[in-house]
């Protein structure tokens, strides 16, 4: 064994890259184990800058990653979405070529002993990159635990759960006075959502919970709490389901309510669009012919004069009036199409009663 002593944080960073670059360069490609964590992710910003420019690829790599927490991939705490975020978005890594524990798997164990039958079948591995924790762990095996090779289920220590939740209360760092954090945890005790939201109300943000738990151990976790009473999931263990969906379905009365709120809705038409699609020009002008109550040929002709702006083609179908007046009007109003109405119709009916006068 060889053991090499760096002298700074980016000079370890710049000999590991160089070692997975010289392994990457491999003609029959190179099988790479990955971590995730604070080590990892400046070798993983330096990786994407020398793929950037042109330096190495990862077209013929495979890679396993070596742990997942018991949560679902999409998760955006999941290490899966780290390696979204830090690499995988950022090189050339085919997606079939991928490798992953699923941490929302029924059957833990099971799913264990998949991951090693695929690492058996398509390794050994040519580099496998590994960081220390604090406490010793090399990944997230924790320090007492038997050293064989093999993938297994493992309790963390609390001083690794503490160091996830400050990871959770570092992505809560931006948040300020005014803003509005939304934690999400099934069970309601993921660290990196205690710690986001903890952080949150240091900083004074107004925080939310939103959790399928039935513990009363929730109430200082945040201002509000939402709990779903989705009752027992229909494949135990696996939250994606009932919880899942209800939190889906939380969220998006939450959001569509803000979006009201912002004035990105008018009656029941979704107005702050963007057509840069054919599919998106379709809609809006379909939104313009019923906000406006006009043919589908009139609708297109006042989204021409519009210049393509769907508020305003919507202002100035329902007040006659020309572009550069409906563009002052709603920016007067903020952007708000329902407050810029208003105003209108405020307007219209004070000249009419000036005039009867």
């Amino acid at each position: 064994m060889k053991i090499e002593i760096l002298p700074t944080p980016a000079a370890l960073a710049h000999a590991v890259t160089n070692r997975l670059a010289k392994a990457l360069s491999k003609r029959r490609g190179a099988v790479l184990l990955l971590p995730v964590g604070k080590t990892a992710v400046p070798v993983y910003r330096e990786l994407g800058r020398i793929h950037a420019a042109g330096r190495t690829s990862f077209r013929r790599a495979t890679t396993f990653n070596l742990d997942e927490l018991r949560i679902p991939p999409d998760d955006p705490n999941s290490f899966r979405s780290f390696m979204e975020r830090r690499l995988f978005s950022k090189v050339d890594l085919p997606r079939d070529r991928i490798r992953f524990l699923r941490g929302d798997a029924s059957d833990p164990e099971r799913e264990c002993a998949r991951y090693e039958r695929v690492l058996a079948r398509e390794g050994p591995a040519d580099v496998a990159f590994v960081g220390v924790g604090v406490n010793g762990h090399v990944a997230y095996l924790e320090p007492g635990r038997s050293l064989a090779p093999r993938t297994s289920l493992v309790r963390l220590s609390a001083s690794t759960r503490r160091g996830l939740a400050a990871d959770g209360a570092r992505g809560a760092g931006k948040a300020r006075t005014g803003d509005l954090v939304i934690g999400i945890s099934a069970s309601s005790v993921t660290p990196f959502v205690r710690g986001a939201l903890g952080e949150a109300r240091r900083r004074g943000a107004a925080t939310v919970l939103i959790t399928a738990s039935r513990t009363r151990e929730t109430s200082g976790l945040a201002e509000i709490v939402v709990h779903l009473d989705v009752g027992p999931e229909i494949v135990a263990g696996s939250t994606r389901l009932k919880a899942g969906t209800a939190t889906k379905l939380a969220l998006n009365q939450i959001t569509t309510s803000a979006l009201a709120s912002a004035g990105k809705v008018f009656g029941p038409w979704m107005v702050d669009l963007r057509s840069g699609s054919a599919k998106l020009r379709d809609r809006a002008l379909r939104i313009v012919a019923a906000a406006c109550g006009v043919s589908p040929e009139n609708a297109r002709r006042l989204l021409a004069r519009a210049r393509g702006e769907l508020r305003t083609a919507i202002l100035m179908g329902r007040t006659g009036e020309r572009y550069a007046g409906a563009r002052r009007r709603l920016d007067r109003a903020a952007g708000d199409l329902r407050r810029a109405l208003v105003k209108h119709e405020a307007a219209s009916r004070s000249r009419k009663t000036s005039r009867r006068g």
